[in-house]
Parts: C-alpha cells; sequence; structure tokens
C-alpha cells in the first residue's frame, strides 16, 4: 500500500506530465500559427502584385493596340496582334514553363512550412 508521500510524487509527476503535454500542444499550435501567418502575408503580398501588374498590363496592352491600330491603320489588325502575342505568349508558358513553375511553388511553400525558426525571411 503506497503511503502519503508515493501518493504526492505520484500526483506530482501526473501534473508534470499534463503541464507537459499541454506546453508542447501550445507550441505546436503557435508554430502552426506562425507558418499560417506567414504564407497569408506571402499570399496578401503576391495577390496585390498581381492585380497591380494586371492592371499595368491591361494599359500598357490597350496602349499597344491602339498605337498598332494607328500604323495598321485598322482596330481589328492592331488589336490582333496584341492578342496574338498573349496567345502565343500563353502557348510558350504552356509548353516550357508550366512544369518549373508549378515546381518554384510548391519548393517555396514547402520551404515555409519547414523552415527553421533561425533562417525567417
Amino acid at each position: 500500500m503506497p503511503n502519503r508521500q508515493e501518493e504526492g510524487l505520484y500526483d506530482e509527476v501526473q501534473q508534470t506530465v499534463k503541464q507537459l503535454v499541454n506546453d508542447r500542444l501550445l507550441l505546436a499550435k503557435m508554430e502552426a500559427t506562425e507558418k499560417l501567418s506567414i504564407i497569408s502575408g506571402k499570399v496578401i503580398i503576391a495577390v496585390l502584385a498581381g492585380v497591380l501588374l494586371f492592371f499595368a498590363l491591361l494599359f500598357i496592352s490597350l496602349m499597344a493596340g491602339y498605337f498598332f491600330s494607328q500604323v495598321f491603320e485598322s482596330f481589328f489588325a492592331g488589336f490582333g496582334l496584341v492578342a496574338a502575342f498573349y496567345v502565343l505568349l500563353l502557348l510558350i508558358l504552356l509548353a516550357f514553363l508550366k512544369a518549373p513553375l508549378q515546381r518554384s511553388i510548391e519548393n517555396g511553400i514547402i520551404s515555409t512550412l519547414f523552415a527553421s525558426d533561425d533562417n525567417n525571411d
């Protein structure tokens, strides 16, 4: 039969183990939250940059379309040339850059998720 001192030691060890488990869970939650906030920040910056780039390309494309319309004296030919350029760009992207671009995005996400605390951006 255990005596009072052994019961007290058992309760103390039990409380220590519970606290350790709770601390480990809290640490895991905090690390997950940190990683999520880093990824969210990068995504928000990328979306904002993408929107700004979209509008810049839109207005540059309109300018190019009007310029080539004056050169060829035809709106159809001017804007058609700009559209053909974008279709050609899309085909090049799909043919040659799809896999490397996808891999670099995957690697960026993985490196962010598993980055050590020493080398955060």
